[in-house]
């Protein structure tokens, strides 16, 4: 699919060559409240191309503290996720529904992949993502 034909149900600013958006949110980790900032960029430019196909949000706690990620690909009307990966130390303290909430707050419809791995399926089953 083609830049132009994307449907409304997707942002195609979130494509964009020099597209950023950020957003810091506050978790608990061991009681502890935990500041997080979500960054928002495009995921990666083909060569020569002025767009994305792809959209990513990185978690980062600290400078530099990368401790999640979730890259985007979109799949007719919505997005759908290519991996999700949270470092095991920063696991069931949200940081995957932030990302996926922060992606919804930048005007995207989000539906669960089709290939899925365990840890995927119990995230969709346990949360309703697409709202």
């Amino acid at each position: 699919m083609r830049f132009k034909e994307f449907l409304e149900n997707v942002n195609p600013m979130i494509f964009k060559k020099h597209f950023v958006e950020r957003k810091v949110v506050t978790i608990k980790k061991n009681d502890e409240p935990v500041e997080i900032t979500l960054v928002a960029t495009n995921g990666w430019i083909h060569l020569g191309a002025k767009d994305s196909t792809q959209f990513e949000i990185r978690a980062e706690a600290g400078l530099k503290n990368q401790v999640a990620w979730v890259k985007f690909e979109q799949h007719d009307n919505h997005l759908e996720a290519l991996d999700v990966v949270v470092q095991p130390a920063w696991r069931r303290y949200g940081i995957a529904s932030e990302m996926y909430k922060f992606a919804r707050e930048l005007k995207n419809d989000i539906k669960p992949s089709k290939l899925q791995t365990a840890m995927g399926k119990e995230f969709w089953k346990n949360k309703d993502h697409s709202k």
